[in-house]
């Protein structure tokens, strides 16, 4: 691994490398947790992805832009149910204010 300003980071190629060993089966990187599943599948924080498709989020998380981190962060919550438990909640506070403001 090599050493950057204040963390550690991952290139592409070591991502690949871990995905094709068996020398351990999770690890955290910039806040997500990835594990090895069934054969070519990957678990990022709890929802499964192919190896393709995990190459593609490590390679959104890696990006220096913001967004496309951001971007990344969504799909996997959208894939772990995270994101539809997060729209559920926000829905139901509309719905409150909603109720409340016509009560007045």
């Amino acid at each position: 691994m090599k050493r950057s300003k204040d963390k550690y980071s991952v290139s592409i190629d070591e991502f690949k490398l871990w995905m094709e060993i068996d020398a351990f089966q999770s690890f955290y990187f910039r806040g997500h947790k990835f594990e090895k599943s069934k054969k070519d599948f990957v678990k990022i924080d709890g929802g499964l992805f192919t190896g393709k498709e995990a190459i593609q989020l490590f390679k959104m998380i890696l990006s220096s832009n913001p967004f496309t981190r951001f971007e990344a962060t969504l799909i996997i919550w959208g894939r772990n149910g995270a994101l539809t438990r997060i729209l559920v909640i926000l829905g139901l506070l509309f719905l409150l204010l909603i109720f409340i403001i016509v009560e007045r």
